[in-house]
């Protein structure tokens, strides 16, 4: 790089270190901002990096936006923390206001980098194919270093809520900057919708690379995540796998959740296990057995993102590589997730397309950190709350499934909700018959364990819901970021068992406080007020008039007109079940625990966090068809309406006398009257 190019980069981007933000440059100054990053990595790719596990795709994303933004050289920086982050969402947590944010769970990486009293802290994915600059962050931990001239800084753990102007990001072929900003919106928009639509899907295949086995049995099911941690293991079904076949399961799960595979030959003896984790994106698992499995019971699980769908891990993404050993004997049989593989003959696991297996195991953050790590100590296979079908020989309680192709898993997890759900779980109530009309929704937020009945098997259905009982709903079956503090609560004590349900709904946009900071815990809730905090919480509007719900309710003159929209985007969004009249609203009637759980689930299926379950009762959006034939009728009424006024005039000035709809001798158009009051022949007023 000649001189004259890196003072110009020094002062294109110190000024964007001063104001906070990037400007917007010249295609000349993107250019050489670019090629100084690519220069420097080009030298030196590994100089920053030292002993971190920071993966190098990782390392160089941060490096070159670190370069182009503070004008320094790649000798000058170092990398001073790197730490395994799960982001809430697919902005990263710092999605701006115009920007669409797919709800979920994605791992990846927070990382600083700085000088010795400068830092610049970055969110990434697991892959570095999404970097973040936290602009809040960076300046905290920058005023933290100067004022103790450490290398080393503490990394903030609130939500930042910043909106920052993204850089222009590198590119091949090179755009103009509105170009680029055009194209990474569209990029991002098509990027959220396809983690909406993939999150948490995957393909499954056993593999054996020597040995004899031509069928083994895959016992899967899966443990839902949850803020507090995860909900107890439920049970998918028993699948009868040929070697190398592939299946891929839909649908049902949500970024963050473990699915356990309980592999079995076709004598019912356990060989392995398995557990990983869904991920953000479409991706494919590998279970690899060893030649003598009833004898090692080692699994090599590997894992990655397949966001085309061809079975293979894609290029340049994080691949997930581990290890899990099974030992002990009857109900005493425990999983240790490897990390040190130093004992373990791995050359007896490769597959051809797979890489290598490495020395050490490779993990999502979620196994391998944290409070819910599973590789700090073995695990229990068998415990004596699980549902009993888990616990059983494959085949005693359900059949064993010979694979087809693929599966939708909220499909199974329904079928088998009542056998298949832990024994402490309740999802039947004495009082929530096989017909009750919301039994579906009731006993699928029971067995996620977002709501409980009572000790008497009873789930009291018609009982009204109070506040407090609704923001534990919230709570419990949505995750959001932050977008607020939450204060005093005038009349809710901190000891109260609600306090903290309030505090999750409040933060998260659902619920607010009156004007004097009181909450009115224990109020029942109305139907208008679960529909205007799920639709203000979940960031819902209306995209149709409000006409459209005055088409829909016979009772919509009991909402206010300033208040329909929030209906509107409530009926968009299909979170409204009405029973026993869907057409009849009642807003301001109470809602009992039963219409509760039934908004609750259907907010939960517009999040793409449940799957949707058949209903008469669901309020379903006016089709476009119908506002087209409403349009075109009201065009066609317009048009007619015109020619009569033209055939009038005509008529009147003698244009179309005998001809063009007139009469001989008259002056109105064929088919009335001219009688006085202009009325047509039915008495009808023109």
């Amino acid at each position: 790089m000649n001189r004259s190019s890196f003072a110009l980069l020094g002062s294109v981007v110190l000024a964007t270190t001063s104001l906070g933000v990037t400007p917007s440059a010249s295609l000349a100054e993107t250019q050489i901002l670019e090629q100084a990053a690519e220069s420097q990595l080009a030298q030196n790719p590994e100089a920053l990096i030292q002993s971190t596990t920071l993966p190098q795709g990782v390392a160089d994303a941060v490096i070159k936006d670190a370069i182009q933004r503070t004008g320094m050289t790649i000798s000058q920086l170092r990398i001073m923390q790197v730490k395994p982050q799960t982001w809430s969402d697919s902005c990263l947590g710092l999605g701006g206001p115009a920007e669409s944010c797919a709800l979920s769970l994605v791992p990846g990486w927070q990382t600083v980098i700085g000088s010795n009293t400068q830092r610049w802290v970055y969110r990434t994915d697991a892959s570095g194919s999404q970097v973040r600059w936290d602009q809040a962050a960076s300046q905290t931990m920058t005023a933290e270093a100067s004022r103790t001239t450490s290398t080393s800084s503490r990394v903030t753990n609130r939500t930042t809520r910043t909106t920052t102007v993204e850089r222009v990001p590198l590119q091949t072929p090179r755009q103009s900057t509105t170009q680029t900003t055009q194209t990474q919106t569209t990029q991002q928009t098509t990027q959220n919708q396809t983690r909406t639509d993939s999150q948490g899907i995957f393909s499954l295949a056993v593999w054996q690379p020597s040995g004899q086995l031509s069928n083994v049995i895959a016992r899967m099911s899966v443990k839902p995540r949850r803020d507090t941690g995860y909900a107890a293991e439920r049970y998918i079904g028993d699948f009868r796998y040929k070697l190398k076949q592939r299946v891929k399961f839909t649908k049902g799960l949500n970024p963050g959740d473990r699915v356990m595979v309980r592999l079995y030959d076709t004598q019912n003896r356990l060989i392995g296990f398995s557990a990983f984790e869904a991920l953000s994106e479409n991706s494919v698992v590998n279970l690899i057995l060893p030649a003598r499995p009833n004898e090692v019971r080692v699994v090599r699980t590997v894992q990655g993102i397949d966001a085309d769908e061809d079975g293979n891990i894609d290029a340049g993404t994080e691949v997930y590589d581990n290890f899990s050993q099974v030992s002990g004997t009857g109900n005493q049989q425990r999983v240790t997730f490897l990390t040190n593989l130093s004992n373990i003959q791995t050359t007896g696991f490769q597959v051809e397309g797979l890489p290598a297996p490495s020395t050490t195991s490779v993990y999502t953050s979620s196994f391998s950190s944290g409070e819910y790590s599973v590789t700090r100590e073995s695990m229990s296979l068998f415990s004596s709350d699980m549902p009993a079908v888990l616990s059983s020989v494959p085949g005693r309680l359900t059949p064993v499934t010979n694979v087809a192709s693929s599966y939708d898993i909220s499909q199974l997890l329904a079928k088998y909700r009542d056998i298949g759900t832990n024994r402490n779980v309740q999802v039947r109530f004495s009082d929530v018959p096989s017909r009750h009309w919301a039994r579906s929704f009731i006993g699928e937020l029971a067995a996620q364990e977002i709501i409980k009945g009572f000790p008497n098997n009873t789930f009291r259905p018609d009982q009204p819901m109070t506040r407090a009982e609704f923001t534990a709903l919230i709570s419990l079956a949505f995750k959001k970021p932050r977008i607020r503090e939450l204060g005093t609560i005038k009349d809710v004590s901190t000891d109260l068992w609600y306090h903290s349900y309030i505090e999750d709904a409040y933060e998260m946009g659902f619920v607010d406080l009156d004007a004097d900071n009181s909450f009115d815990p224990l109020r029942p809730i109305t139907r208008f007020e679960i529909m205007q905090a799920l639709v203000k919480g979940l960031n819902y509007s209306a995209t149709s008039s409000t006409e459209t719900v005055s088409r829909t309710f016979s009772d919509i003159s009991k909402v206010s007109s300033e208040n329909r929209s929030v209906v509107a985007a409530a009926v968009e969004n299909g979170l409204i079940v009405n029973h026993p009249n869907v057409k009849v609203l009642e807003p301001d009637q109470r809602a009992t625990r039963a219409e509760a759980s039934a908004f609750i689930y259907q907010a939960m299926v517009s999040q793409g966090n449940a799957q949707a379950i058949s209903s008469p009762y669901i309020v379903k959006q006016t089709t476009s068809t119908t506002n087209t034939n409403r349009a075109t009728q009201q065009q066609r009424q317009t048009t007619e309406t015109q020619d009569r006024t033209r055939q009038r005039q005509n008529c009147n000035q003698g244009i179309g006398n005998g001809a063009e709809g007139c009469d001989p001798g008259n002056s109105s158009p064929r088919g009335g009257s001219n009688d006085e009051g202009g009325r047509t022949p039915g008495g009808q007023n023109r």
